[in-house]
């Protein structure tokens, strides 16, 4: 799988950085589907290896522990600051491991215990569909939103896809214009 580097700053972004909690510290790399989970709690960030033609469609994504392989920040950290500005940062899957290749630079991580994530999948396919009518009431942290907002957005442009549910306290979809990647962002109590 290829990343921008700029997808790789986004998704370390969103990662915590507290290592007493795995789960959140490590970005959770789905080599079957091709696809990057990465949260902290509160927000969560999916990325999918672009494409030279975007799918109209996510693909049905499944959890499958067999394939997900967690890659500690730290690592993401190293390979994003490896790669120059427009080099991919390659991830590659093995039995036992998983290859983060950037700048010439190969770092080699084993294939650590995929329990430890949170029910990611789970919290993407609840989150609500686009309200239709009225204006939404919703608390987020800017800071959150920012980064958000910077991970969707392409190079060519800035312009994302936002979508709010019925219920304030329902996530907040920030979604790139092509449906490659997805954050959401949990609000806070008004």
């Amino acid at each position: 799988m290829k990343l921008s580097k700029k997808d790789v700053v986004g998704i370390v972004a969103t990662l915590s950085k507290d290592t007493t909690r795995p789960g959140m510290c490590h970005a959770a790399y789905c080599a079957r589907q091709e696809v990057v989970f990465a949260t902290d709690g509160h927000r969560l960030a999916v990325v999918r290896e672009e494409l030279a033609a975007p799918p109209k469609n996510w693909p049905k994504l499944t959890w499958d522990v067999e394939t997900i392989y967690p890659i500690p920040r730290a690592t993401l950290e190293a390979a994003a600051k490896a790669a120059k500005k427009h080099d991919a940062i390659e991830l590659r899957a093995h039995p036992t491991s998983v290859e983060v290749v950037s700048g010439g630079v190969t770092l080699e991580v084993p294939k650590g215990d995929a329990s430890i994530f949170p029910p990611m999948l789970q919290v993407l396919k609840a989150s609500p569909p686009a309200q239709k009518a009225g204006t939404p009431l919703i608390g987020l942290n800017a800071d959150y939103l920012a980064d958000a907002i910077a991970i969707a957005s392409d190079a060519t442009s800035s312009k994302v896809v936002m979508r709010f549910g019925a219920d304030p306290l329902d996530p907040m979809r920030v979604e790139s214009p092509d449906g490659r990647v997805v954050v959401l962002i949990m609000p806070m109590r008004l």
